[in-house]
């Protein structure tokens, strides 16, 4: 269900749009990854927010087909490859992965990325919000949000392993000897 959006500025004014709908339910959401370095990468989410018209000529209520049209134009305009289909999840889980020496952190980048952000997470504030233009003029508007993630070594597991190794090689050692030494009278 689409209803009236409400704005307390007049950036829509700004924007020349002649009605503005909220979305309440649909639209699309893409996650984009960006590596860095083999242990430093990003994640944004785009989430599509609300519909635009610019002029009473083309005023139609607003459906998905919008939201279809603006997500294939988004996905399409990008050269790097990084949106694949069957991607979505394996990247909005990436964050969670880790194994017994390794974690991945929210973290503050030791510089700026070559994506422009200089903090561990952000997200758009504008007014207007960001949009993407169809061929007939309907924005859609959306919303991103984004973090920075460093891939980190657990706290001494490594020293921990290595000296629990230790301790079992002097005690299998210990056993040979002794039972070489009792062998042996």
């Amino acid at each position: 269900q689409v209803g009236v959006f409400e704005v307390l500025d007049e950036w829509w004014k700004r924007e020349r749009l002649y009605s503005l709908f909220e979305l309440s339910s649909g639209g699309f959401d893409v996650i984009k990854a960006t590596k860095f370095d083999d242990d430093k990468f990003e994640i944004e989410t785009i989430k599509a927010d609300n519909i635009g018209f610019p002029n009473a000529n083309i005023y139609i209520r607003p459906s998905n087909d919008y939201y279809k049209s603006c997500f294939d134009l988004y996905t399409d305009k990008d050269i790097s490859g990084a949106y694949s289909n069957g991607k979505y999840l394996e990247i909005k889980n990436l964050t969670e992965l880790s194994n017994r020496y390794y974690k991945i952190l929210n973290s503050e980048p030791e510089t700026e990325t070559t994506t422009g952000h200089k903090s561990s997470s952000w997200y758009s504030s504008e007014n207007p919000p960001p949009s993407l233009i169809s061929d007939n003029g309907i924005k859609v508007y959306y919303k991103l949000k984004g973090n920075y993630y460093k891939v980190v070594e657990k706290d001494w597991i490594f020293f921990k392993d290595i000296f629990i190794y230790l301790i079992i090689e002097l005690v299998i050692v210990s056993i040979i000897v002794v039972i070489i030494s009792r062998s042996k009278l």
